[in-house]
């Protein structure tokens, strides 16, 4: 089974479940990058604008097409309630016909918030094969790595059946 995982991180919370993800399933991964400057207390509060305007953004080149993958996992921080505008433009610039997907996100209240439900309605009503929502993901590593291996397999069973 060919998978991908591809995710957008800011501070590290997400790119940290990412690379954990990859390693337990010995998946490929695409860090999306977006063009606009995020860093610092201005960038965090563009951030928060753009992801609650639902903007899109440039994002750097991709790597990796997720049509060539049986599973493509994806994978957003939460800000003010949404996805980030660089895994939107991601989600609308990708094709995922041929391939699973599952969704997480990473973010400070262990809620989807709705996430899920926006990235399934980008993806026009593709349904994710399974969900996970770790909070405060590099303050619990101990825990987060627990609950990442646990859901993998159940990805990979999933997948499987």
């Amino acid at each position: 089974m060919r998978t991908l995982v591809a995710y957008y991180s800011r501070s590290g919370n997400t790119r940290f479940v990412a690379e954990n993800i990859a390693d337990f399933l010995g998946a490929d991964v695409e860090e999306v990058i977006d063009k606009s400057d995020r860093s610092g207390p201005i960038g965090w509060i563009k951030s928060g604008i753009h992801a609650t305007l639902e903007l899109d953004t440039e994002i750097e080149k991709l790597e990796y097409s997720p049509s060539n993958y049986d599973l493509v996992i994806l994978g957003s921080p939460v800000w003010n309630k949404r996805i980030t505008p660089a895994m939107r433009t991601y989600l609308k610039k990708s094709n995922f016909s041929n391939s699973e997907i599952a969704f997480f996100n990473t973010n400070d209240s262990d809620k989807t918030q709705n996430t899920f439900g926006t990235m399934k309605d980008i993806l026009e009503g593709k349904e994710p094969i399974s969900t996970l929502v770790l909070s405060k993901a590099l303050e619990n590593k101990k825990e987060s790595e627990k609950r990442i291996r646990k859901w993998c397999r159940e990805v990979k069973s999933q997948v499987i059946e």
